[in-house]
């Protein structure tokens, strides 16, 4: 998990800045920019993704699925993680680029 997460960050976070700098020089459209949050939201639903089945296999939680398995229990604590924080970002990164095309 330590992997995904050193993969995974600077990635989102050079791509966040990247959109940012795009956004204030008005270099691209903005639909373009809007598309471009959806690709970003798509890469953070990935990324929920994988720390949720790789948390899943291997019973060791990551801190952010650890907090929603402590309060609501293993199996509503996984169910939740997996729609607010895998589904949402998915659907939202798909309808931000379908409705931008």
């Amino acid at each position: 998990m330590d992997l995904i997460d050193k993969c995974f960050k600077p990635l989102i976070l050079i791509a966040a800045l990247v959109w940012m700098v795009m956004a204030a020089t008005h270099s691209l459209s903005n639909a373009q920019l809007l598309i471009y949050i959806g690709v970003l939201s798509i890469c953070m639903g990935v990324r929920n993704l994988l720390i949720l089945n790789i948390s899943y296999r291997t019973n060791h939680y990551h801190p952010k699925l650890a907090a929603y398995v402590d309060r609501f229990g293993v199996r509503t604590g996984l169910i939740r993680y997996g729609v607010l924080l895998v589904g949402a970002y998915l659907v939202l990164g798909v309808l931000l680029i379908v409705v931008n095309l």
